[in-house]
């Protein structure tokens, strides 16, 4: 996962694109309504009314709770002690 998603999640962004496809990413980020899906083929007026959606998003609590399990769970200390466990230090 990129630095990107960390810093949309943690400051309670709204991101609009394409979230990476597999386990890891919901497990990083479990919040459903994290990502409004936007393809990169998609139409004008798709862009537009994608954005538009997500900028009248107004699950604030959801963005605030994502945004506190990320500066609490993906910290260094917290990936420091992930480590240390999985290879049994």
């Amino acid at each position: 996962m990129t630095l990107r998603w960390f810093e949309a999640a943690a400051s309670g962004s709204v991101v609009v694109g394409t979230a990476p496809s597999g386990d890891e990413f919901a497990r990083l980020f479990p919040s459903a309504g994290f990502v409004y899906h936007l393809s990169p083929a998609a139409s004008a007026v798709t862009i537009e009314d994608t954005v538009d959606t997500a900028l009248a998003d107004n699950r604030l609590e959801e963005r605030r709770t994502l945004a506190e399990h990320v500066r609490t769970v993906h910290t260094w200390d917290a990936r420091w002690r992930e480590l240390v466990e999985i290879s049994g230090l």
